[in-house]
């Protein structure tokens, strides 16, 4: 069968796993990412004619076709599936995150949903598609039938990570769309960054994210959290090195790195890494996975940073809206053996939470600038995805209705200019310290993004938080900074689009 796997982000996982197992039982498979479908994701119709002729020509040799989506960017990938269907009329398997908690929403515009790990129930797809064979009972699988109802799916049960043939690194079956045009992807593409995982499933249970979803109804009382064999890890890595020389460091794209590996599996795997890789590397962890003696030999292996999830200072925020257990004295024990260890940092802060009031905010914004410097902080505005247990609370409460569109958590920096909130001042100078917070070599002076310390300080000193909290304020003065902003990102986006096609075509 010729197959085409489409993924609204570039070297998705999604794609990347299944790929390599289809081409394994003899199938064609290309890839094509569709970045569009994630930076323009509100742009419900911006689709060209242009785009969307080259995008249908495209598919017109496959057999199936397969979109991998995520939550934010369902609308959009909704009126590229109808396109399709529409345009091409072949058969469209939905699959990611958004499939998973929602599969009625997909349904609509597919002919089959994936629920949950979709590696082996494509494979038994595809087997019986090539047989010719009926396609129902397929475990994990959703067949659109005439009514369209949703029904409880049978699962199979969390696959072996190690059952899993190496990521598709074959550029010459992957595309991507730049402009208005279909092109190949190149190894500059990765900017020397390569990505792999060591496990798959969050042991954590936080009330904003879909992991607690999966853990907690798509997959209860089944081990959803599985670790890789080291050797698996190694020989991937190996493939990736030899095969890239541009490659400088690896980034492993998981929920938790550290978490379910004892001493004796990261004393093991840091000696191979050393050996057999050496290259740079970077993880995902929290600050209770944080111990002494795994980051002092992780970083004998090359390990350079790791980002250690969404910092809070309140407990009570922490405990009763998003579900988290860290402390303050956790994320500083944390940092502290990171900054002595020289392993960069970076910490996620989320703005626009209704459920804090000033103080929280405050609080939050002291605990950043009492931790070590150097570090990142990167900033999301705190979003709502369907099924998860904020999403319950937030309907509950009548915060939002639940069935508007999924609006994405990046592009804070404007976002919370927009928000309806007394606490809208703080959010927007919790928002200018997005970036690196450092001390500047000649002047000694404290920065936290675009802040300097002092300048910080002032703003959120009592008199500043109550003057500038006044009502002309939220109203009048802060949606024209959003509205601002946003007009700069957009022209600073497609300026950086610009010139990256320009210097591609002239190197050509």
């Amino acid at each position: 069968m010729n197959i085409t796997l489409i993924a609204p982000i570039t070297f998705d996982f999604g794609v990347y796993t299944i790929a390599p197992q289809l081409k394994a039982k003899g199938h064609k498979v290309n890839i094509l990412f569709i970045p569009s479908l994630m930076t323009e994701c509100y742009a419900l119709k911006r689709f060209s004619k242009k785009i969307v002729n080259r995008i249908c020509e495209f598919l017109k040799l496959s057999d199936l076709v397969g979109i991998n989506c995520l939550s934010e960017n369902y609308h959009k990938t909704a009126v590229l599936a109808d396109f399709i269907r529409n345009r091409v009329n072949k058969p469209i398997i939905w699959g990611g995150i958004h499939a998973t908690l929602r599969p009625q929403d997909c349904i609509k515009h597919a002919d089959i949903v994936c629920v949950g790990e979709g590696e082996e129930a494509i494979i038994e797809l595809t087997d019986k598609m090539t047989a010719n064979a009926k396609i129902g009972n397929i475990r994990n699988l959703i067949i659109r039938s005439g009514n369209m109802e949703v029904k409880d799916v049978q699962l199979r049960p969390p696959i072996d990570l190690n059952t899993l043939l190496p990521f598709d690194y074959n550029l010459g079956d992957q595309y991507v769309i730049e402009g208005e045009r279909i092109r190949n992807v190149e190894e500059k593409d990765f900017n020397g960054n390569f990505i792999t995982y060591s496990s798959r499933g969050c042991p954590f249970r936080c009330s904003y994210c879909c992991n607690s979803t999966i853990l907690n109804k798509t997959y209860k009382e089944k081990k959803y959290c599985r670790q890789r064999n080291i050797d698996n890890i190694i020989e991937e890595l190996k493939i990736i090195k030899n095969k890239f020389a541009s490659c400088k460091s690896i980034w492993f794209n998981e929920a938790d790195f550290l978490h379910g590996k004892d001493q004796d599996v990261i004393d093991e795997f840091s000696m191979k890494y050393k050996k057999e890789i050496d290259i740079p590397f970077y993880v995902w962890t929290n600050p209770a996975s944080v111990k002494e003696r795994s980051i002092r030999s992780l970083v004998a292996a090359g390990f350079k940073g790791t980002n250690i999830g969404t910092i809070n200072a309140n407990p009570e925020i922490q405990k009763n809206v998003y579900n988290r257990t860290a402390t303050t004295g956790l994320y500083k024990q944390a940092a502290r053996i990171l900054k002595e260890n020289r392993v960069s940092v970076e910490y996620d802060f989320i703005l626009c939470n209704p459920y804090e009031d000033e103080n929280h905010i405050i609080k939050n914004i002291e605990l950043l600038r009492s931790l070590p410097l150097p570090f990142k902080t990167v900033i999301y505005s705190l979003t709502y995805f369907p099924e998860t247990e904020l999403f319950r609370k937030a309907v509950k409460d009548g915060i939002i209705d639940g069935k508007g569109q999924v609006y994405s958590y990046i592009e804070a920096a404007y976002k919370v200019w927009f928000f309806k909130n007394k606490t809208i001042y703080l959010n927007g100078v919790a928002s200018m310290m997005r970036g690196y917070a450092c001390r500047t070599k000649i002047s000694g002076i404290k920065f936290y993004g675009l802040l300097p310390d002092f300048v910080l300080r002032i703003l959120i000193s009592k008199p500043f938080v109550k003057l500038f909290s006044l009502s002309i304020f939220r109203v009048m003065i802060y949606p024209l900074i959003g509205f601002f902003i946003k007009v700069i990102y957009a022209i600073l986006i497609k300026t950086s689009h610009f010139f990256k096609s320009f210097l591609r075509r002239i190197q050509k």
